[in-house]
C-alpha cells in the first residue's frame, strides 16, 4: 500500500528529533495515536491523564515540541493541562482532540479559538496534517 494511504507506515525522517506529549485517557486511542506518531518519526511521551502528562513534561525538562491532548479527561481537562504547561514552557504548541462538540461541553468551549481541535473520530492523516501545520508555525 502506498505510504500516503497507510498512515501507520513509517514516514520520512523529517520529524525525527521532535517530541510530542500525548495525553489521552482512552487506552486504545492512546496506543493507536502513540504508534502513529512514533511511525511518523516523533519521540512520543504518552500519558493517560493530565497529571501523568505534567509529570512526564517535568521529567523531560520541558523538552516538548507539541502537546496532543484529549479535551475531556478525568480530574483535569486538556485546556487546563495546556495552560499549566504553557505557563512553564511558553513555546509548547498544542493540538486538541475531542469526541464532543463545543456546544455540548463546557470543557470543549475552553479550547482557544486559534487552537486546532479535531473531532473524534478523525483520520490519522488529518492528525498528521494538523501537527505538521502547528509545528511549522
Amino acid at each position: 500500500m502506498p505510504q500516503d494511504l497507510d498512515p501507520l507506515v513509517k514516514s520520512p525522517a523529517a520529524e525525527y528529533g521532535r517530541t510530542v506529549l500525548l495525553a489521552e485517557d482512552d487506552e486504545q486511542v492512546r496506543n493507536l495515536l502513540h504508534t502513529f506518531l512514533a511511525n511518523q518519526g516523533y519521540r512520543v511521551l504518552s500519558a493517560g491523564d493530565a497529571d501523568e502528562a505534567e509529570a512526564l513534561a517535568e521529567k523531560s525538562g520541558g523538552d516538548i515540541d507539541l502537546l496532543v491532548t484529549d479535551v475531556i479527561m478525568p480530574r483535569r481537562s486538556g485546556p487546563e493541562l495546556h495552560g499549566s504547561l504553557a505557563r512553564r514552557w511558553p513555546a509548547i504548541k498544542v493540538v486538541f482532540v475531542s469526541g464532543y462538540f463545543k456546544e455540548d461541553s463546557p470543557q470543549v468551549q475552553k479550547v482557544p479559538e486559534d487552537a486546532p481541535l479535531l473531532q473524534k473520530p478523525f483520520s490519522l492523516n488529518d492528525l498528521g496534517s494538523s501537527i505538521r501545520e502547528v509545528l511549522a508555525e
